[in-house]
């Protein structure tokens, strides 16, 4: 989790106060930006914090790489989600799930997290860069997994 941390704070420069209960929002001009509800504290803040460094780190690298090719030819199972998915939103999910791992240390999340990224070491549909990516996110979790 240190890591994960280090990373948000080195990257998020600007932080907006939005109204409402929603979760954060990654900024869609800026890597460093996010939209934060008022109301979050706590865990609940520092969690939010995750995902939307997460989310915008991932929009980031897609931005500058292609990940994946023919997204929806197939679909893959998620356990968090009740329907297949393709395979950007598995990608995008598991990528910000696992940072989600790392900070609630569930045996839950990790062993929902590790089963995507089996499935995603299995996609077609990944180019060499969604590939190098996988692999860069189950070495995140290995670490994740150590505790």
């Amino acid at each position: 989790m240190p890591g994960h941390a280090a990373a948000a704070a080195a990257a998020l420069t600007t932080l907006t106060p939005l109204a409402g209960d929603g979760g954060t929002v990654a900024g869609r001009h800026g890597y460093g930006a996010l939209g934060v509800p008022v109301g979050l504290t706590g865990d609940a803040l520092a969690l939010g914090l995750l995902r939307g460094f997460r989310r915008a780190r991932f929009r980031a690298l897609r931005d500058v790489a292609d990940l994946y090719a023919l997204d929806g030819g197939w679909h893959h199972r998620a356990d968090w989600r009740e329907e297949p998915v393709p395979v950007s939103v598995l990608l995008a999910e598991t990528h910000e799930r696992v940072a989600v791992a790392a900070y609630d240390r569930s045996a839950r999340t990790l062993a929902e997290t590790r089963r995507a990224l089996e499935a995603l070491q299995g996609a077609a549909e990944l180019t060499v860069g969604g590939k190098s990516l996988v692999a860069d996110v189950l070495l995140e979790w290995e670490e994740a997994a150590r505790g």
